[in-house]
């Protein structure tokens, strides 16, 4: 039986909290996901942004996701903070 575990695999909650960045600024922090419970097709990020005075959040469609950073705990945006 195999029990080496793959470092590639991971799991998406482990995400949560990492710094999420537009192409040119930070927008938030990643609470959370909307997740499709039939499909378990992940649909959006729930981003927080601003502080924590006057925090909103925001939902991030996956597509615009262009790389996650494990090393760095910062999922990258396709996109500038203007057009999310």
């Amino acid at each position: 039986m195999h029990t080496k575990e793959d470092s590639h695999l991971r799991s998406v909650w482990q995400l949560t909290g990492y710094e999420v960045w537009a192409t040119d600024s930070e927008i938030g922090r990643l609470e959370g996901f909307i997740v499709d419970d039939a499909s378990w097709h992940l649909g959006y990020l729930d981003v927080k942004a601003g502080d924590w005075l006057h925090s909103r959040s925001m939902l991030v469609p996956t597509s615009s996701v262009a790389s996650v950073s494990w090393a760095d705990h910062r999922v990258n945006l396709q996109q500038t903070r203007e057009r999310i």
